[in-house]
């Protein structure tokens, strides 16, 4: 937390604020060994690695959390697992009846101008590296992305 604002933001995406209440929230059903890794570190290094979509070990190179890619990802798994089991049913609510669905549908097309949409996802890009040149299956210009960079799209 001794970033600034900024900074903090740039790197995970969030506000202290949003990331100070994720952690209070879950912390209390953390399974917690008492030389392990601080809660604290693995909720930075899961949120840089979901804000980023990098590698676990570029992820785990970063000054701020400096973490083998094991333990980097044992830390996802574990802060994801926790924020399914303890924040998917306050945060994420799917429509129960057919009101619920016309009400968002309605929603949608209001604000968007989309038709049909009772919902919506997020994706990100995953560095790759690039196919071979010759690779007629899968030739490289097919991932790059505005970026220049070859990636993949995948919803998270």
């Amino acid at each position: 937390f001794d970033l600034t604002d900024r900074h903090f933001k740039q790197i995970f995406r969030l506000d202290k604020d949003s990331v100070n209440y994720l952690i209070n929230s879950l912390r209390p059903n953390a399974r917690v060994r008492n030389m392990g890794i601080p809660f604290e570190v693995k909720m930075f290094a899961t949120l840089n690695f979901l804000a980023t979509g990098s590698y676990q070990n570029v992820v785990g190179c970063n000054a701020w959390i400096s973490l083998s890619q094991s333990s980097i990802s044992r830390a996802i798994s574990h802060i994801c697992e926790l924020i399914v089991q303890e924040l998917m049913r306050v945060w994420i609510k799917f429509p129960n009846n057919e009101d619920e669905k016309n009400r968002i549908k309605r929603g949608f097309y209001e604000k968007f101008n989309f038709r049909g949409v009772i919902g919506a996802i997020d994706g990100t890009h995953v560095e790759i590296l690039a196919t071979p040149m010759n690779d007629n299956e899968h030739p490289p210009f097919v991932y790059i992305n505005r970026k220049g960079k070859h990636s993949i799209n995948t919803m998270l």
